[in-house]
């Protein structure tokens, strides 16, 4: 029962103009998927003076939920560990754990720092690398003492792929069907050197791969990271919150029931 005064097909986006008034625009991208026979999702939308312009584009084949268990260090008022979940655009989202170096407020301090820099200036559109250089390079000059490891995804849900980046971070797991995969790391935290050698991965994802992010404090209860492989392989949980809950609870039983250090537990499932 709407007319649109315009519509413009431009690069796999359809973008419709309306006289401005109340509309249900999931309805209309409904409409639009049935009769263009593509599944399509409402990405903007903009009131520019009396019109309004809508934006329509195939939604991601896959989507993603979490599961975040956390700890502060037993005899602490603050935690190192920082993390954030962002999403940058209808197809995109980050996640990123980092660790400030040493206890209390001035690692708090670190680890906040840390994360916002780096996801803002990917956010402003800078690649990769460049934010993490900057990054390094703003963290560095500040202060001799704002150390900070970085545990990044970022994920493409219509590519189906994610991008890893860690530096000084503890490994992770990617938990696929067939395997248990360990994603090691070599590099140091950010702030100490002015060059960094990031480890990268580079993932393709599937429905029901689920990705594991921990701090140190997590990784350090365990005797190696092939215990964690084993303990992760026996606890056939679907439910990322479940899989954030148990982790956690076991590092404390290896630690002998005390929180010895800040504890963080990210599990990022597909569907």
């Amino acid at each position: 029962g709407v007319v649109p005064k315009q519509i413009l097909f431009i690069e796999d986006s359809y973008h419709l103009i309306f006289d401005k008034q109340n509309l249900l625009f999931s309805s209309i991208a409904k409409i639009l998927s049935t009769a263009l026979n593509e599944n399509l999702s409402l990405t903007s939308r903009k009131d520019i003076g009396d019109k309004t312009l809508v934006t329509f584009t195939s939604a991601p084949c896959l989507d993603a939920c979490f599961g975040i268990a956390s700890k502060l260090k037993d005899g602490s008022s603050y935690s190192g560990d920082s993390h954030l979940l962002t999403k940058i655009d209808n197809e995109k989202f980050i996640v990123s754990l980092c660790d400030g170096m040493g206890s209390g407020e001035n690692a708090k301090n670190n680890s906040n720092l840390a994360i916002s820099l780096f996801e803002n200036l990917y956010k402003i559109g800078l690649n990769e690398d460049m934010a993490v250089d900057l990054a390094n390079k703003l963290l560095s000059v500040c202060s001799s003492e704002n150390f900070s490891t970085l545990d990044c995804a970022i994920f493409d849900l219509h590519k189906k792929c994610a991008s890893l980046i860690k530096l000084g971070a503890s490994y992770g797991f990617f938990i696929t069907q067939d395997e248990v995969r360990i994603l090691e790391n070599s590099s140091l935290p950010l702030g100490i050197l002015d060059e960094i050698s990031p480890n990268y991965y580079h993932l393709e994802v599937n429905s029901g791969d689920m990705l594991v992010m921990v701090s140190d404090g997590i990784s350090d209860a365990f005797f190696s990271s092939t215990d964690t492989v084993d303990f992760l392989l026996s606890n056939k949980t679907k439910n990322p919150q479940t899989l954030a809950n148990k982790l956690l609870s076991r590092a404390i039983e290896q630690y002998g029931g005390i929180a010895k250090d800040d504890m963080t537990v990210i599990v990022i499932k597909l569907f």
